[in-house]
């Protein structure tokens, strides 16, 4: 797993060891170890502000890491199954969490408690992605459906039927949203245009839309990155399957 810092002035990674490390990306320094999970980290997302960051493992623990004082400021415990997504709110007063487990879970991050749980599914949950302004998060679920959720009421706006959708990514207005699929389809939805197929590889898992939302990185299964624009993609062939992809703020 990687996240890039607000600022662009550090990186983080989750590995197979159960840690998670901070780098400094101008000379691939490994500055900060987290350790802690007893798992490998499936899930990092950092705040805001990039003073603390939440990780997902294997061990079903979303952990909480002031990045200052390099400690674990919470685990939160609830999850059954290895975690496969964590996403911060914009805000950053609250968190969801998902997995195999098949719940979506937001959580309190002053309290750290568990607030709600938004779905339920035998077949896990994917991948989730929160709106730009936190009113609304969409939730890759049990290999059947995309759906959004109101984050205030807990309430589903929308439901698609998205069958054997591994990814979701919304867009920096929040005007669209980015699926990936188990066969390879890159689609990109909005509620005014509906479903529109932008591409097809091979297995998308991971999604990255850029800042200015006019382009879109694709990891997968095929050991390539993609950009994906309005009227063609550009491969970047890599050694090994794509587990990560993350965008610079620039």
């Amino acid at each position: 797993m990687l996240g890039v810092s607000p600022d662009g002035a550090w990186l983080a990674t989750g590995g197979d060891d159960g840690q998670v490390r901070i780098w400094d990306p101008t000379n691939g320094t490994n500055t900060t170890n987290l350790t802690g999970h007893t798992g490998p980290v499936r899930a990092l997302a950092i705040s805001p502000d990039g003073t603390w960051l939440a990780s997902g493992a294997d061990d079903a623990q979303v952990r909480l890491w002031d990045l200052e004082t390099a400690s674990c400021t919470a685990i939160l415990t609830g999850h059954t199954d290895r975690l496969r997504n964590v996403k911060i709110s914009p805000c950053g007063s609250w968190l969801a969490s998902c997995g195999d487990d098949g719940e979506l879970r937001i959580w309190d991050r002053a309290t750290s408690t568990h607030t709600a749980t938004l779905a339920r599914h035998s077949n896990g949950i994917s991948s989730l992605a929160i709106s730009a302004d936190g009113t609304w998060l969409a939730a890759a679920e049990g290999d059947e459906f995309v759906r959004i959720y109101d984050t205030k009421t807990r309430d589903i706006i929308t439901s698609l039927d998205e069958y054997e959708a591994l990814e979701v990514a919304i867009a920096p207005d929040s005007t669209w949203i980015a699926i990936g699929y188990v066969d390879g389809t890159l689609s990109r939805w909005s509620p005014d245009h509906g479903l529109t197929i932008i591409g097809h590889s091979s297995p998308i898992p991971k999604i990255a839309i850029s800042p200015d939302g006019t382009w879109i990185a694709t990891g997968g299964n095929d050991n390539a990155v993609r950009i994906w624009g309005l009227s063609k993609a550009d491969a970047i062939e890599r050694p090994q399957t794509m587990c990560a992809i993350a965008m610079s703020p620039e």
